[in-house]
């Protein structure tokens, strides 16, 4: 049986798998919550959030989710990186599931064993991005909020 996971080990292993799909990804890049060359102030933040869909409930367990921009992917090649690192998921014994609305970006989704859902993607401009959401844990205090880094280097 999987261990119960908590408010911190979904931080910690979040930012895990952030760093393993930055691994396969081209030398050089980086992942950032600001979009570059936006303000400062602007950008991804991490959330958590009712596991019921329930905005109301106060009580029940919740998820922790994020978002990176990939920093450095050149747009002639945001399809090719982001179909290797479905193809390396695939190959790693996740199943891979591709969506790709009207033609216009692509995203994939894996969910590893432990239940985090992975997805790698590029909108219709060729920008590249990573998410990460953990599975369901009881409910933080009201002073835990998420703390991300802004930036994950390749490592």
């Amino acid at each position: 049986m999987a261990e119960l996971t908590t408010f911190q080990t979904a931080q910690t292993r979040s930012v895990e798998y952030l760093t393993e799909i930055l691994r396969l990804m081209p030398p050089g890049t980086y992942l950032s919550t600001r979009y570059p060359g936006a303000p400062t102030d602007s950008g991804f933040v991490a959330t958590t959030l009712t596991c019921d869909d329930n905005a109301s409930d106060s009580s029940g367990p919740k998820n922790l989710g994020t978002t990176y921009w990939v920093v450095g992917v050149e747009r002639a090649e945001a399809n090719r990186v982001v179909n290797a690192v479905g193809d390396s998921w695939e190959k790693g014994g996740l199943r891979r599931v591709d969506r790709r609305p009207e033609g216009a970006f692509l995203d994939i989704y894996a969910t590893t064993p432990d239940d985090y859902r992975l997805v790698v993607g590029h909108n219709a401009q060729n920008e590249v991005s990573v998410s990460v959401s953990s599975p369901c844990f009881p409910r933080p205090s009201a002073d835990e909020k998420p703390h991300l880094p802004d930036r994950i280097d390749h490592p």
